[in-house]
């Protein structure tokens, strides 16, 4: 026989029942309904994923040892326990050994549940920490995207208040021993005062300038940052059109949680008029 026929489950003794019904064995305890109809429709035994007893007496004038042994082969985890000297309706004349085969299954899903569930803990456990680490990650470069976009701000403000020849703006951008260091025109100034006398100077000599700034590298480290840039600069010199290019080496200071210019050093490559072109050493007839 099959351990745990529908018409015969009743059989087992309350306590056994009671014990497969806590786990949900009554159902999984049983083949099908009838099972040898399973045998000759083919059911999908392979299918099942639960452990499965089948029982059979040996003696058995009813059913042939070849059609247990065969569904235990198909189901993944079944469980063959054949009994020698039993015949038919085992769970009867043997029925302290069903009930201890039963409580065998029982205690290895006991062990079988417990060790899912560690590992679904485990599991949840490496799935959040790889989830918080994501998460931090992700809160890192959406704050390295923020601090980019306010150094680009920074930048902007800087041309508009050097173009437009606003001080109140452009002392604002500095930090308050900023430096500012342009080797071609011997100029090394620090100091926010020094610095805006700088700027005063410049003033003097071009006016209407227009920079534009192109192929900026930025890196950020925590509350400091560097930005390599090219620049263009269009600018008047009396009636000379002038032209000048070459790179910005910045660097910023967060100061209060606003980024703050540190130091600048500037590097003419040409600054030149238009009527004398750029070509040699004529680059650097305005420098």
């Amino acid at each position: 026989m099959v351990a745990g026929q529908q018409r015969d489950s009743h059989n087992f003794g309350n306590r056994s029942l009671a014990h497969a019904a806590q786990f949900g064995l009554c159902r999984r305890l049983s083949l099908c309904r009838s099972w040898p109809r399973s045998i000759a429709g083919r059911a999908p035994l392979e299918r099942l994923c639960y452990p499965l007893l089948v029982a059979h007496g040996v003696r058995d004038a009813l059913i042939q040892v070849a059609h247990p042994r065969g569904l235990a082969a198909r189901i993944p985890d079944a469980v063959l326990h054949e009994f020698a000297e039993g015949g038919h309706n085992i769970h009867r004349s043997h029925a302290e050994a069903c009930h201890q085969q039963v409580r065998e299954i029982i205690a290895q899903m006991r062990t079988l549940t417990a060790l899912a569930t560690h590992a679904q803990h485990k599991l949840k456990a490496i799935t959040m920490t790889t989830i918080e680490q994501r998460l931090t990650q992700l809160e890192q470069e959406v704050g390295e995207l923020k601090d980019g976009q306010a150094l680009r701000t920074v930048l902007s403000q800087y041309a508009i208040a050097v173009d437009d020849q606003r001080p109140e703006l452009l002392r604002t951008l500095f930090t308050d021993d900023a430096r500012v260091h342009i080797p071609a025109w011997q100029v090394d100034v620090n100091g926010i005062d020094a610095v805006m006398a700088f700027y005063d100077q410049y003033w003097t000599r071009f006016v209407h300038p227009r920079r534009y700034f192109a192929n900026d590298d930025t890196r950020i480290n925590g509350d400091t940052a560097t930005v390599f840039m090219y620049w263009h600069v269009t600018q008047e010199s009396g009636d000379s059109s002038v032209l000048g290019w070459g790179t910005y080496h910045w660097q910023f200071h967060r100061v209060a949680g606003q980024w703050r210019i540190a130091s600048v050093l500037i590097a003419i490559l040409a600054m030149t008029t238009v009527a004398a072109g750029w070509a040699g050493e004529r680059k650097f007839t305005d420098g």
